[in-house]
């Protein structure tokens, strides 16, 4: 868990962020490093209507 949330932290937003029809949200790919300085990407997604953050995978 302390990975992704460095991940998310110190890492940057280094795409275009994808837009799903389906589900009608944004999807964010983080690029950053993990707590051992190793390169980890997490693919967010957040919900407007409510403001919620999910961490959808982590690679």
């Amino acid at each position: 868990m302390l990975d992704v949330v460095n991940a998310l932290r110190l890492g940057e937003i280094r795409r275009v962020p994808e837009w799903d029809d389906v589900h009608g949200n944004w999807k964010y790919r983080v690029e950053g490093e993990d707590i051992d300085g190793d390169e980890l990407v997490a693919i967010r997604l957040i919900i407007e209507s409510d403001l919620t953050l999910y961490i959808l995978t982590v690679f």
